[in-house]
Formats: structure tokens, sequence, C-alpha cells
């Protein structure tokens, strides 16, 4: 049985999500419950090939059964919290294919963050936003070394830059959520005694969040040990793909707007940490492009799907906009003019 699961919903992220896949499986994840929907650039035979693999468990997501959440995100996190090796494994984590659980301690791995913390229930890490580094173009290679800037981490310019994300043991969830999972009852009334909740620092944090919260505050951030990076608008051009794509866990559909670019491409500080990954992530791809038929192919088709549908999208924005593509770095005054 799996002792590591990560959780996962992903939608259109065929040039990315082999990336995240490998950092993962690098650090000792051992499990994937991954979910899509609705894809349109080649994601799902992606994913098709790694469930053949044994790389992952593949949930199409896409058609929703009686009594099953309408939206997309909570329809997967419900399958997954169905699913037998999900639930007898001894922590499960629940990101996004734009997040990755960066841990500091140690070289980098899930060993190394608990020599540092001991045994726990829940740990709860913090986003840092990462900014488009003044990226214009839609580009190959690793997110982790693209996008390097991100904002101030104890500053930030709205309080949703400071939500967690969760690793836990699943025995003692009602059910998973985005940030958090959602405590059984005994639990959220303190009946069974405080468990054991840190953050990214392994400072004790439960009273902040045993009951409810999906965020840190001031008293209750911490990264020393482990922080979620969260790759939010990418490049302008990735951004524009973004936003055709939608949300997963919303009936908002314009939430993905250009407002929200401009506030999530915080570009502060430098942050490097993940990159000490890179060369063993490009190896592990590369080994999986030359044993696994077909994976490369359908990476590459990806890649070229996104690349045909932001040129769209940006000549769309440059015609019908013109003011929001100089807003996005993608159309200059010469252009407009």
């Amino acid at each position: 049985m799996a002792k590591f699961t990560v959780v996962t919903t992903v939608k259109d992220e065929g040039p990315y999500f082999l990336e995240w896949l490998a950092y993962h499986h690098l650090i000792g994840f051992d499990h994937f419950h991954v979910s899509a929907n609705n894809c349109s650039d080649h994601t799902d035979e992606i994913l098709e090939i790694l469930d053949r693999q044994g790389l992952i468990h593949y949930n199409d997501n896409t058609k929703r059964e009686k009594g099953e959440a309408p939206d997309p995100q909570r329809r997967a996190y419900g399958r997954a919290r169905r699913d037998k090796t999900v639930m007898k494994s001894k922590y499960v984590c629940i990101i996004d294919g734009d997040e990755f659980f960066n841990i500091h301690a140690g070289d980098g791995h899930l060993n190394d963050l608990f020599a540092a913390t001991g045994e726990f229930d829940l740990i709860s890490p913090t986003w840092r936003v990462f900014g488009s580094n003044g990226r214009i173009n839609f580009e190959e290679g690793l997110q982790s070394e693209q996008f390097t800037r991100t904002a101030k981490p104890f500053f930030p310019p709205h309080f949703r830059f400071w939500g967690i994300k969760t690793m836990f043991k699943p025995a003692y969830t009602l059910h998973f959520g985005i940030h958090r999972p959602h405590l059984r009852l005994r639990f959220r009334r303190d009946e069974a005694g405080p468990l054991v909740w840190l953050n990214g620092s392994g400072d004790d944090v439960y009273q902040r969040f045993y009951q409810a919260h999906w965020s840190s505050s001031k008293e209750t951030y911490g990264n020393k040990l482990v922080q979620v990076n969260h790759y939010m608008v990418r490049s302008a051009e990735a951004f524009l793909m973004k936003r055709m794509r939608g949300t997963a866990n919303t009936a908002n559909e314009d939430r993905i707007n250009f407002d929200y670019f401009k506030m999530f491409d915080t570009n502060d500080v430098d942050d490097r940490t993940l990159t000490r990954h890179a060369p063993a992530i490009k190896e592990l791809i590369a080994t999986w492009f030359r044993d696994i038929p077909g994976l490369e192919h359908f990476y590459r088709a990806a890649v070229a799907a996104h690349k045909g549908r932001i040129a769209v999208a940006r000549a769309e924005l440059e015609a019908e906009h013109p003011e929001m593509a100089r807003a996005l770095g993608i159309l200059d005054e010469q252009q407009a003019a």
C-alpha cells in the first residue's frame, strides 16, 4: 500500500505535468491520484499513458454521477476519498498541478521533513506565490527555473497570498478540502484531544485550524521547513491559456481575469530553493521519454496545442482589448499605434 499519496486535479496542464510528477516522485511521494476533466491539449492522453505504466492512478472526472459535487475539483476529492489506496495511505497531500510541496529541511525530501518535525497528524505549509519574472512568451522548460521571483514572505499584498495546503492522516477526516481537510466531528470539538497540527516551520497551529480557516495569519505563518510554491500566473502568454481553461472550483467564470494577473504577478524577491532538484527532474523526465512509448509524442503535442491556442488568444486580445494586452506586456505602445 502507498505511504505518501498526492491527490490532485488538472486540466490542460500537458506542458507542465511531467515536471510536477517527477518532482513529487523524487521527494518521496509514492502514489498519485490524478483527476482531469474536459482536457483539450492532450493532457488526458499523457495521463492515460502514465496510468498504464503504474506511475499514477488516473480518474477521468469529466462526467458527474448522481449525488456528486457539481464542480470538478470537489467531485474529484470525493472520488479520491472513496479510493481504498488513498484512505489506507499513511499521509495524503492535496495540491494542485501548479503547486509544489517545497521542502527546505535537509536535502528536500519527505524523510528530511520528518527528521526535522517528528511524527505529526497534519502539516499545513503556506503558499509562496510566484510571478511571471517579467516573461511574456510561453516557453518549454521547468517552471521552477523560469519563475523564481515571488512575493515577500511576511508582508503579502492580500490575505489570499497566505493560503495553506495540507498533508494529513486521512483517518481523521470527514471529507477532503482544497486547502485543508475537514475533520471528523469529535476532533472539531476537541473531544479526542488535540491532534499534532504543524505549520511550515514545525510550530503548533492546531488551535488556528482544527475548526476552520484556509489561510495562515501573522501568528501562524512559517516556512522554515516547507512551503508550497504556487505558480499562479506563469508567463503572460501562459496566463492567457489559464484564463481560457477556467477554474475547477467555482461557477464564477470570470474569476481568473486581468485583475487576477495584476494581483498575483508578484516579483519582489528571488527564491530559487526548488531549483536544486532541477537536474534530477530533467533526468527522470528524459528516462520516461526514453522508456515509455508515446509519452514524449503527446507531451510535444500538448506544447504545440498551447502555442496554437495562445496565438489565437493573443491576436483576439490585441484586437479587442489592446489596453489589457499592454497591461500584460503583450502589446507595446508602438504596436498599439
